[in-house]
């Protein structure tokens, strides 16, 4: 293994380090995908009463498909390791 491929190495390690850390955070439900409304006082919900089902739907839509995408970059990150 030549220098370059090793701090590449390095880097992808790294990398999927970071998005497993994020991966399980996520899966303890401390996080979820929300919306900031009347933005003058700063008030974070989540999935609020006065959400509206679409909106409620779309956001828990993104928020499965963010989490999707998280496990597919770690998987791609692992092939590209096992292939340096």
């Amino acid at each position: 293994m030549t220098q370059k491929e090793y701090e590449k190495m390095c880097k992808l390690i790294n990398r999927k380090q970071s998005l497993e850390e994020i991966k399980q955070k996520l899966s303890k439900n401390k996080y979820s995908l929300g919306y900031i409304y009347e933005a003058e006082s700063f008030l974070f919900t989540r999935y609020a009463e006065n959400i509206s089902v679409s909106l409620k739907d779309f956001l828990e839509k993104h928020d499965k498909m963010i989490r999707k995408e998280i496990d597919q970059e770690i998987e791609r990150l692992n092939k590209e390791i096992e292939a340096l």
